[in-house]
């Protein structure tokens, strides 16, 4: 008997103990836009995923096929601890791009301080650019493409500007 009791009583402990891990780190808050432009539609909404390691929502618009793509997953080790640091940031925003970028600097994204990259490809007359921030417990990084008409980087701009938790 006092071997059950002790059995049951390891059991209580190993679940309280698992309950407060599960609390001290809460899951990922999914991005949210409150602002789609015109011809621009979601043409992604893939919850997050440890395997593939991110979510992702994207947003298409239908005439030229620009492009915002809102990345979330946790937070990584270069930025804990210096979520508010725009050089950190700025340097993860460059890290992330896909480009060289000819521009760099912090600005404010879902009122959080972030870093972005960015550059103008002349060939193709498009604008690329990277952006990174922190939201709690959520690394948002935002990638995206669009034509240099001041029309165009009114629409991408407007869909990162509506970002909100």
């Amino acid at each position: 008997m006092k071997f059950k009791a002790i059995v049951v009583g390891l059991l209580l402990c190993a679940l309280m103990v698992s309950g407060a891990m599960c609390q001290s780190s809460p899951s990922l808050q999914k991005p949210k836009v409150s602002y789609v432009p015109l011809g621009w539609y979601l043409s992604a909404d893939d919850a997050y995923n440890p395997t593939d390691g991110f979510g992702l929502v994207e947003y298409t618009d239908s005439s030229d096929f620009d492009f915002v793509q809102i990345y979330y997953q946790p937070v990584p080790e270069s930025l804990k601890g210096r979520e508010s640091d725009s050089n950190a940031l700025i340097a993860q925003a460059v890290m992330e791009a896909i480009f060289s970028p000819d521009d760099t600097g912090p600005m404010t994204v879902a009122g959080r301080l972030a870093g972005y990259a960015e550059t103008y490809d002349a060939y193709y007359g498009t604008w690329e650019t990277e952006i990174v921030f922190v939201y709690d417990n959520t690394y948002v990084d935002i990638y995206t493409a669009y034509n240099a008409s001041e029309w165009n980087i009114q629409e991408a701009t407007s869909i990162i500007e509506s970002i909100y938790f």
